[in-house]
């Protein structure tokens, strides 16, 4: 799945994708995951009409009820709120409704954002009043698409955390690590501290690959340093 030919991806897709991409297993708890945390978008597929609502929803007693403009058919893809992302959810109710991508307009005349305090929404029509009232998108998490560029973005962070030390940066990590922990290695070198092989852990998850040799070298340094300036 190097080349993403698809604009969308669902859950199962992303998690083999991501799976190929990062050497380890992905499972679909990690994409929903990824999702909760806001690093990807869940989104849902909308056949329906929207109407735009130029007021905020007003409490149920008040008895008054939204001003609305003409509503037009859309079809396309909706954002799922992040803040009702939860890692077992099978159904999320909501609305506002966040448009990603319009594949289909048949009123052009209406903005694909709405303006504060205006929102979209569906609507089911209320004969008392005469008005249509917003109602609740029902999304299925099973069902629920990943755009393709949130992907590709996650790769390009991937690269970005995997981009190598160069031998400068290297260096001055490792004396200010000495620095940090000038006893890290007793004086013969041999065995480090507790300390040094934390600093020896820490750089293997960065990814650094730092010998014992270095490191005590370093130490060392560091420690000479010290002594100098004591003086």
């Amino acid at each position: 799945m190097d080349v993403m030919l698809k604009r969308y991806y669902s859950i199962e897709e992303a998690a083999e994708f991501l799976t190929s991409e990062h050497g380890q297993e992905i499972t679909r708890m990690d994409v929903m995951e990824l999702a909760a945390r806001g690093d990807i978008r869940l989104c849902a597929w909308f056949n329906e009409s929207l109407i735009l609502y130029k007021e905020p929803f007003p409490k149920l007693e008040r008895g008054d009820y939204h001003i609305c403009t003409s509503g037009f058919a859309f079809k396309g893809y909706i954002q799922i709120p992040l803040e009702l992302i939860n890692l077992n959810s099978k159904k999320i109710d909501f609305y506002p409704m966040v448009i990603i991508e319009a594949i289909t307009l048949l009123n052009n005349l209406l903005p694909m954002k709405a303006t504060p305090p205006g929102f979209f929404a569906r609507s089911n029509y209320v004969e008392g009043p005469d008005e249509y009232m917003p109602s609740m998108l029902t999304a299925e998490c099973d069902n629920a698409l990943i755009p393709a560029q949130d992907l590709l973005e996650l790769r390009v962070k991937k690269s970005d955390l995997e981009k190598p030390l160069s031998t400068t940066e290297r260096n001055s990590l490792l004396t200010i690590i000495g620095i940090m922990a000038k006893d890290g290695y007793r004086n013969d070198l041999i065995q480090p501290h507790a300390l040094a092989k934390e600093i020896k852990k820490a750089a293997d998850l960065l990814g650094i690959r730092i010998s014992d040799d270095t490191i005590a070298g370093k130490l060392k340094e560091a420690k000479n340093i010290l002594i100098e300036k004591a003086e």
